[in-house]
């Protein structure tokens, strides 16, 4: 990547940092093996049919689980939980250690304990672009906390909270 080039996708990334979001953590899981990632790229698609999307990293040890299973898990983070975004943020290993959490009924993926919201979504398609693939999910189970809770907010590149 040229110099040029590496300026023009950090002023990129800037610019993205000023559309305020929500945060997930993502999960799969697939052959005893479970995993999960931080995600902010998470948009409802429609209600009728009940359709919601993600993006993910193909350099992300949950993508190859989403691939294999077919299945994922939406886990939407209260403003409390900003501990769990930073520990599905990378790659590391053991990131349900000292988590509680519980499989979904279908696909077997982590809900964390303590969201704001989840939902349980089967692939209904993808799409590969770039270093992402979009998994459009069709959502076939979801739950949501008590409405008086917050969510955790993410805006130029930092946690927020709502006022």
């Amino acid at each position: 990547m040229t110099d040029q080039m590496h300026e023009d996708a950090l002023r990129l990334r800037r610019v993205y940092g000023h559309f305020a979001t929500g945060v997930a953590v993502i999960a799969a899981a697939y052959k005893g093996v479970s995993n999960g990632l931080t995600a902010n790229a998470v948009a409802s698609i429609s209600i009728e049919p009940p359709l919601v999307l993600v993006s993910v990293a193909h350099s992300s040890n949950t993508h190859a689980l989403i691939d294999g299973s077919g299945e994922f898990v939406i886990n939407i983070l209260a403003e409390e939980q900003e501990r769990v975004a930073r520990r599905f943020a990378d790659n590391t290993p053991g990131k349900f250690e000292g988590l509680i959490w519980h499989p979904a009924p279908g696909s077997g993926a982590p809900i964390l304990d303590g969201v704001l919201a989840h939902m349980e979504c089967r692939v209904f398609d993808s799409l590969a672009h770039g270093d992402h693939t979009i998994f459009i999910g069709e959502v076939l189970g979801s739950s949501h906390a008590d409405p008086h809770r917050r969510p955790l907010i993410f805006f130029r590149s930092s946690y927020a909270k709502l006022d």
